[in-house]
């Protein structure tokens, strides 16, 4: 009986723990030059519940294709051109064929997704994407601040407004 009790618990966390996919696997991407969100929506965004994915294999379609309809892409000659965390990127120095990109975490739920990053170049970036696919809007940014490793941190930097928000048009 304790058995079945345990396996029963494992079963309704894993469950928890995996994504969203069947919801947003059947969402519309974020158009190019979309509606952006405001920070009241931002706000209410980032409060919500999320499950974290940490392996960019593992982001929906939606996700990635929202992704580039939004941001630069195409670095190394695919559409989806970012590493998984840990994993060798490019920086002011280039290596031919690895993304200038690297997932630090994604957070999805049924309806949205936000995209934590870090940006290769002459300084790494800390950079943030949020998409809602019910409104068919997006937000992004860069942090002005560099220890931020769990969704409530990165909740915590944009509560206090610690990001330099992207225009429209430098996000194309």
């Amino acid at each position: 009986m304790l058995g079945v009790a345990v396996c029963l618990a494992l079963l309704a966390n894993c469950t928890k723990s995996h994504p969203p996919e069947s919801a947003l696997a059947h969402a519309l991407p974020a158009p190019k030059n979309g509606s952006t969100m405001n920070l009241p929506e931002l706000d209410e965004l980032f409060h919500e519940d999320f499950v974290i994915v940490t392996d960019v294999r593992k982001l929906p379609e939606s996700v990635q294709v929202s992704f580039c309809n939004i941001e630069k892409c195409n670095f190394v000659g695919v559409k989806f051109d970012m590493v998984n965390p840990g994993e060798a990127m490019s920086t002011d120095y280039r290596i031919p064929g690895i993304p200038n990109k690297q997932l630090r975490f994604a957070a999805l739920n049924d309806h949205s997704a936000i995209v934590f990053y870090k940006w290769g170049g002459y300084a790494d970036q800390l950079c943030v994407t949020a998409f809602d696919f019910r409104e068919h809007t997006s937000w992004g940014a860069s942090l002005k601040v560099f220890r931020v490793n769990t969704l409530d941190d990165l909740r915590t930097a944009i509560s206090d407004r610690q990001f330099t928000q992207w225009s429209p048009s430098d996000r194309s």
